[in-house]
């Protein structure tokens, strides 16, 4: 399937929410979540802390904070084509554990890298740098579901 690509500072930020939250969302599929980010494909592709309250970035519109993949944003005209090369055509939300760990990964490098499988999906941190890529100490990978 795809590559996803993200800026580590706004994962970082949706993690440091959800880790900060007394309160957390559910998804569509998974209930009692602790503190998680959900990667989400509707409109783009993003991540969003599961935290409540939300983290509201623009009080004007109310909107929560997202961290969008570096291709799939509403504002690029070939969001739609993209986000189903990478990921499908379906929409969905998928949570993963917000951990210390995977916020200290973010602070290391620069770039989070969703790697998306059939019926799975991976995360491994970059630095600008393409020659220069690692996997994090302990890769996240989950199935969904």
């Amino acid at each position: 399937m795809g590559r996803c690509v993200f800026n580590s500072r706004e994962v970082a930020r949706c993690i440091q929410h959800a880790l900060n939250a007394e309160n957390w969302r559910a998804s569509y599929t998974q209930e009692n979540l602790g503190p998680s980010i959900f990667f989400v494909k509707d409109r783009g592709i993003y991540i969003m802390s599961n935290g409540l309250p939300a983290d509201n970035n623009n009080t004007e519109n109310d909107q929560t904070f997202v961290a969008y993949d570096e291709d799939c944003y509403p504002d690029n005209p070939n969001c739609w084509e993209l986000s189903r090369e990478k990921v499908g055509g379906d929409d969905f939300v998928e949570a993963i554990e917000a951990t210390e760990d995977f916020l200290a990964a973010c602070h290391q490098f620069d770039k989070v890298v969703v790697n998306v499988f059939p019926t799975e999906f991976n995360i491994c941190f970059e630095h600008d740098e393409a020659s220069n890529t690692h996997d994090a100490q302990n890769e996240i990978s989950n199935t969904p579901g």
